[in-house]
């Protein structure tokens, strides 16, 4: 690992961990990365991140706290959960799946990209998952980040046009938790 990654670090966190001051963090984060129509709400952010059987990951460094995050809930719970009502409307083929970890968002902001941030993320949640029992990961991305996570080993099935009346089309992805 090169000198300046080891400059960041990843924690796990729950919401009765997080500070005020984390959280803002956090949405700033969420601000920064995702347009108006995509970004989740304060209100939201804090249901996800309160979700207890869901896994929320921050990465730090000392300068700027955290610059990134990644959170996952259990994905019927984003198939049938409040904060992830309209999913359906939008994605009529996602069907339910007890065995799936689903990834709500994840985001590194730009200063702090190219230090292997995203994908250092991407492992500790399948790390966190497997841990936890989760056999695989779903999720919805941007068309530009689908061959990023396919490094990974995460297999795109489909794709999803104007993605919550943004425009935007998204892939939806699956990544086996493999056992050992």
């Amino acid at each position: 690992m090169n000198k300046k990654s080891d400059e960041y670090v990843i924690e796990v966190k729950k919401a009765d961990q997080i500070t005020s001051r984390e959280f803002e963090q956090i949405y700033a984060v969420e601000t920064a990365i995702f347009p108006d129509d995509l970004r989740e709400s304060p209100e939201t952010m804090w249901e996800s991140i309160s979700n207890k059987k869901g896994i929320y990951l921050v990465v730090k460094n000392r300068k700027d706290g955290i610059v990134g995050y990644i959170f996952c809930v259990p994905h019927d719970d984003a198939y049938e959960g409040k904060q992830y009502d309209r999913m359906k409307d939008y994605d009529f083929r996602l069907e339910k799946d007890v065995t799936a970890l689903y990834v709500g968002n994840v985001a590194v902001l730009p200063n702090h990209r190219r230090q292997g941030l995203f994908f250092r993320l991407c492992m500790q949640m399948i790390a966190e998952a497997k841990r936890a029992g989760y056999k695989r990961l779903t999720m919805h991305v941007r068309n530009d980040l689908s061959p990023l996570l396919q490094i990974i080993g995460a297999r795109r099935f489909y794709s999803v046009s104007n993605w919550f009346e943004s425009g935007e089309t998204v892939d939806y992805l699956k990544f086996v938790i493999r056992s050992q």
